[in-house]
């Protein structure tokens, strides 16, 4: 009802719930309308009751800090996400369902970082390909299961890196404006082909067309922290935490940043909200080794 063939992709649903969220007074981390379920979305938690009839002439105006009813809350949604222009602008890219439902469902399970979940995502994106050739970000989700692969030695990178390659480039010949495969593109240059000003040009070119992409911000504030460059990184990896605050591999990630920067007590907090999400997450229990080795804490280290 609001955008006629439009999807709305999880590429920027974070970005555009922290848009939401902003204008309706909410707060990601003490939510009272919009809240974040950790890997399954956002759900509304306001309490639902009676509004007052709008046709009361004495009805009073909400005054500062006053918790809007359910008509005025949903109006203010409603013209909320009315106005973003990321989500109108939004293309669609199949008009098969089922190939969208493969590519979420794909995503869902790379987002869980596990070689299960991430080799599960590549026959899910193998099926949407199957089924529309023609839908370019299936490859970007192969491209970066491969990046996801190779870069935690899961299986050899020389046989990976190509791969992701040959992936991400198909996903730009079919549309050289999809921002998910240009942060891919930058990543193998980043890691592969060690070609820095190429993979910034990249970065930088998928955050123009996509602000709301939280991985692109996510793979670029860790290029820059491994540059040195920590004001610019923590700038970026803030802005991606704050869009998803329950996410363990954004915590993690900000963790590391702190610890590249010598800010070793604020990332090992970092590192304890992530595992407080996901205990299992073994890139943070080695940050938090690193950390603990650091503050002189050899035994928790161990």
């Amino acid at each position: 009802r609001l955008w006629p063939d439009t999807f709305v992709s999880d590429a920027n649903l974070a970005s555009l719930v922290k848009e939401i969220r902003a204008a309706i007074g909410d707060d990601a981390r003490a939510p009272r309308y919009i809240r974040t379920v950790h890997r399954f979305g956002y759900a509304f938690s306001g309490a639902v009751t009676d509004a007052t009839p709008r046709t009361m002439p004495d009805a009073p105006t909400a005054g500062p800090g006053a918790v809007p009813d359910l008509d005025t809350l949903t109006e203010s949604l409603m013209n909320t996400l009315a106005a973003i222009d990321g989500l109108r602008r939004r293309k669609r890219y199949t008009q098969n369902a089922a190939v969208y439902q493969l590519y979420l469902k794909g995503r869902h399970h790379w987002n869980r970082r596990t070689v299960e979940g991430i080799r599960q995502a590549i026959a899910l994106f193998e099926s949407a390909i199957a089924s529309d050739p023609a839908y370019a970000p299936a490859y970007a989700g192969l491209a970066d299961c491969s990046i996801a692969l190779a870069s935690r030695d899961l299986d050899p990178p020389l046989q990976l890196f190509p791969k992701a390659e040959a992936a991400a480039r198909r996903a730009l010949e079919l549309d050289a404006e999809l921002a998910e495969a240009h942060a891919s593109m930058a990543a193998i240059h980043e890691v592969f082909h060690w070609d820095w000003p190429r993979a910034e040009v990249e970065y930088l070119a998928a955050l123009r067309l996509n602000p709301g992409y939280v991985t692109a911000r996510q793979w670029y504030a860790l290029a820059l922290a491994h540059r040195g460059r920590f004001p610019e990184a923590l700038a970026q990896m803030s802005f991606a935490s704050e869009s998803d605050p329950l996410s363990f591999m954004l915590n993690a990630n900000h963790a590391v940043i702190h610890y590249l920067a010598r800010a070793y007590d604020a990332g090992e907090e970092l590192c304890h909200r992530a595992l407080e999400i996901n205990p299992h997450h073994e890139p943070a229990h080695f940050t938090l080794g690193l950390l603990h080795q650091r503050k002189d804490k050899y035994a928790e280290a161990a």
